[in-house]
């Protein structure tokens, strides 16, 4: 079975997100703070890392750093997730070397696809995106791409009906606006 960390400092939020990948097939650990994430990654060497930009001591950005710069940890792959949205924002977070980034609030079932996204991905299957991510949920707004490029851009308008259900929204949002990125080799 495949292993998601969840690296959320929001207790309630940590518990939803817990909630919805277990339903959507995924075996889940959890880690409350940057340096409980560290220890995790070693402990259980996860197939992903979900990962918060707010988080206390260590932030998501230095925790992706981490992940990437250390030995046991290098190939493993990480989404950031954040109330940030801002093309600075996302930039810093695909510069961090994230496979991909999503915003708060965000639908359970995006978080699920971006992660089967990028297992896929990294796996080396082929997959119908641009490597790296940015996954905007929320009003439609213009967001630049971080490379200065014109972004593509899918309207996802379908509605979900129970925000506690297993595919409904981990912050009770409808609707979403997906920008894709580029990685870190231009692409």
């Amino acid at each position: 079975m495949t292993t998601i960390l969840i690296v959320e400092d929001d207790d309630d939020l940590r518990r939803i997100m817990r909630w919805g990948l277990e339903a959507e097939g995924f075996e889940v650990a959890c880690a409350a703070d940057g340096q409980q994430a560290l220890e995790t990654v070693i402990e259980v060497r996860p197939d992903l890392v979900v990962l918060d930009w707010e988080l206390p001591a260590l932030n998501g950005i230095e925790v992706c750093t981490l992940i990437r710069n250390a030995e046991h940890s290098t190939g493993i792959p990480v989404i950031i997730v954040s109330g940030r949205y801002e093309a600075d924002d996302i930039r810093r977070g695909i510069e961090a070397d994230a496979d991909a980034y999503v915003t708060k609030p965000f639908a359970i079932e995006t978080l699920a696809g971006e992660i089967r996204r990028v297992l896929d991905r990294s796996a080396g299957r082929m997959v119908p995106a641009q490597p790296h991510t940015a996954v905007i949920e929320g009003p439609p707004r213009a967001v630049p791409d971080p490379e200065a490029r014109i972004p593509t851009a899918d309207t996802d308008t379908s509605p979900t009906t129970n925000p506690e259900s297993a595919s409904g929204h981990a912050c009770g949002h409808r609707g979403g606006r997906r920008v894709h990125g580029h990685d870190r080799h231009g692409r």
